[in-house]
C-alpha cells in the first residue's frame, strides 16, 4: 500500500462524501486507501456513500477526541507507508496523493510536505507558513505583514513559484507524511484538542533534521471554517485557537520569548479594536482579544 487517506469527521459527512469522490476520481497509479475517523457524531455506515467500497476503512471513536488524537487513531489502522490527513472540507483537484507521494519517496530528507491550497472560488489561500508560530509572527502581524511580504514577495503562504519549495510548516489541511516517521514521533501531540497540532508535528519532523515542503503541483480546494458560520461557532473557534496557541509556545519556546510574544500579540489585537472602523470587524477583534486575555491568564 503506498497511501493511506486519513479523514476526520466531525458532523461533516457530507463535505468527506464529496471529498471521497474527488479522491476516487483525481488519483491514479498509486494504490492507496481511505480511512474516515468519526469523533462520536455520525454513524458512518449510514452516511459515507462509499461504505461498502473495499478501498474504505470507518472507524467509530466512543468519545470526540479531538483533530490530531482521531487522526492518531486513523493511523494506527493503516497500511500505507505514507500517511495523508486531509481535511474533509476538500477536494482534489488533480492527482495530488500520487504527486506527493512521489514527492516523499524520491526526497529521503523530506519529513512532509503538502500541496497548494485553493478556496471555493478557486483563488490562492493560507496552504503554508515559512516561519513557527512565535516573536517573528507577532511582529509580522503587528507591521502589518510588511516583513513577509517584502522577504517572500506573493510565495508567504501560497507557492507560485512552480517549484518545491522549504517552509516552517504545512496546514494540516493536506499534510503528508511516511508513517515510519510519524510513528517514530508519536503522532500528533495529546496536548492538541484542535489547532496548532500540525504545526507542532512539522516543528518535531524539523528537530529530526528533515524538512517540510510545499509541492505546488500538488492542487486541493479548501472550503476553510465551513463549520464556523455563526458568532457562536466563531467564538469557539478562537477560544480553541489561543488555547492550542498557548501550549505550542510553551512545548515550542522560552518563558521569556514567550513573554513578549503575548505582549505584542496584545497590543496587535488591541490596536485593531481602535483603528478598525467597521463594526463588525471591531468587534470580532473585541472577542478576539477577550479570548487572548483569557488564554493567557488561565
Amino acid at each position: 500500500m503506498d497511501v493511506s487517506v486519513i479523514i476526520v469527521n466531525y458532523k461533516t459527512s457530507g463535505l468527506i462524501n464529496d471529498c471521497i469522490k474527488s479522491i476516487f476520481d483525481k488519483t491514479e497509479g498509486v494504490d492507496y486507501e481511505i480511512i474516515v475517523v468519526d469523533n462520536n457524531t455520525e454513524n458512518l455506515s449510514e452516511v459515507i456513500a462509499e461504505a461498502d467500497n473495499p478501498r474504505v476503512k470507518l472507524l467509530q471513536l466512543p468519545e470526540n477526541v479531538g483533530f490530531g488524537r482521531a487522526n492518531n487513531a486513523g493511523a494506527k489502522l493503516a497500511a500505507g507507508r505514507n500517511l495523508f490527513f486531509l481535511n474533509p472540507d476538500t477536494r482534489l483537484l488533480n492527482n495530488a496523493i500520487k504527486i506527493l507521494s512521489d514527492y516523499l519517496d524520491n526526497h529521503p530528507y523530506c519529513g512532509a510536505c503538502g500541496g497548494n491550497l485553493y478556496d471555493k472560488d478557486m483563488r490562492p489561500t493560507h496552504s503554508f507558513h515559512h516561519k513557527m508560530p512565535g516573536l517573528y509572527w507577532e511582529v509580522d502581524d503587528l507591521l502589518n505583514t510588511f516583513p513577509e511580504k517584502f522577504i517572500h514577495g506573493k510565495n508567504r503562504y501560497f507557492n507560485y513559484s512552480g517549484m518545491p519549495m522549504p517552509v516552517g510548516y504545512i496546514q494540516g489541511a493536506d499534510l503528508m507524511m511516511t508513517k515510519a516517521l510519524f510513528e517514530r514521533l508519536k503522532g500528533f501531540s495529546d496536548e492538541f484538542f484542535m489547532y496548532y497540532e500540525e504545526t507542532d508535528l512539522c516543528r518535531r519532523i524539523k528537530k529530526e533534521g528533515y524538512y517540510v515542503a510545499s509541492i505546488p503541483q500538488a492542487e486541493i480546494m479548501h472550503y476553510e471554517s465551513a463549520s464556523f458560520d455563526d458568532a457562536d461557532a466563531m467564538e469557539r473557534k478562537w477560544r480553541m485557537v489561543y488555547a492550542s496557541r498557548r501550549i505550542y509556545l510553551r512545548r515550542a519556546h522560552s518563558k521569556l520569548h514567550n513573554f513578549f510574544a503575548n505582549r505584542i500579540c496584545r497590543i496587535f489585537l488591541f490596536s485593531r479594536t481602535i483603528l478598525l472602523k467597521e463594526s463588525d470587524k471591531q468587534q470580532m477583534y473585541e472577542m478576539r482579544l477577550r479570548l487572548f486575555k483569557d488564554s493567557i491568564a488561565g
